[in-house]
C-alpha cells in the first residue's frame, strides 16, 4: 500500500576519508512518499541538510585565501521525483543552497549561492534473468566545489548517454558517453573551463 518515509541523521560533513575539523555535525533530514497510480510506481521527496564546513586552502599566485577556523555555512534543500521504469523510467533531482566559495578576488573563502541537479530518462528491457537499461541524463550545476582546495566556483553542464547491462542481479556493466558543454577545472588556479569535450567511461559493479 501507500506509505511515507522519514529519515533524520547527523554526520561529520567534512567529506569521506577526512577527520572532523570543527567539532560540529551536519544535520540532515528527508521525507518521501512512494505510491502506485495508473499502473505506475512513483516517488516524490524533499531533503535538506545544514552545518558548517571547513574548507582546505592553499596558495594562489603567492597568496593563501583566508577562511574561518570553525568553517562556513553549508546548507542545501532538494526536491526529488521518480517514475520507476516499468519499462519507461524518469527521475529528476534539483537542489539549492549556500556553501563555502572562493571570493572573486581570490583572497578569502566566503559563503556563496549554488544550485543544480539532473534529469534522467531510461528504458528497462528484461530478458530472462538479464536486464538492459539504456539511459540519457542531463547534469547542471552552478556553485562552489567545496571539497576542492580553496572551494573554487564551478560550472558543470553535461549530457550523458549510456546503457547498463546486468546479466544477473549481482553484476552490472555500464558503458557511458559524455558530452561536456562546460566544466570548470577546479584542481588548480586559475580555474578555467573546458568546453565542447567528450569522454567515454566503462564501469563494472559487483553487488553483495
Amino acid at each position: 500500500g501507500d506509505y511515507g518515509v522519514l529519515g533524520f541523521g547527523a554526520y561529520s560533513g567534512q567529506g569521506s576519508n577526512r577527520s572532523d575539523r570543527n567539532g560540529e555535525v551536519h544535520w540532515i533530514a528527508r521525507a518521501s512518499y512512494p505510491f502506485a497510480w495508473n499502473g505506475e510506481l512513483w516517488e516524490f521527496g524533499v531533503q535538506g541538510y545544514t552545518g558548517r564546513f571547513v574548507p582546505t586552502t592553499g596558495a594562489i599566485a603567492g597568496t593563501t585565501p583566508t577562511a574561518p577556523e570553525q568553517g562556513l555555512l553549508d546548507e542545501r534543500v532538494g526536491l526529488t521525483g521518480v517514475l520507476y521504469p516499468q519499462p519507461f523510467g524518469l527521475e529528476a533531482e534539483w537542489n539549492w543552497g549556500r556553501s563555502p566559495e572562493l571570493s572573486e578576488d581570490l583572497t578569502s573563502v566566503v559563503v556563496g549561492d549554488l544550485g543544480g541537479g539532473y534529469v534522467q530518462a531510461c528504458y528497462r528491457i528484461q530478458r530472462d534473468e538479464a536486464t538492459w537499461i539504456p539511459f540519457v541524463r542531463w547534469n547542471l550545476f552552478d556553485g562552489a566545489r567545496k571539497f576542492a582546495r580553496n572551494a573554487p566556483g564551478s560550472t558543470v553542464d553535461e549530457l550523458d548517454f549510456g546503457i547498463e547491462w546486468s546479466p544477473f542481479p549481482a553484476v552490472e556493466l555500464t558503458l557511458m558517453f559524455t558530452q561536456t558543454f562546460e566544466r570548470t577545472n577546479t584542481n588548480e588556479a586559475p580555474y578555467g573551463s573546458t568546453e565542447d569535450a567528450q569522454r567515454l567511461g566503462l564501469q563494472l559493479q559487483f553487488n553483495y
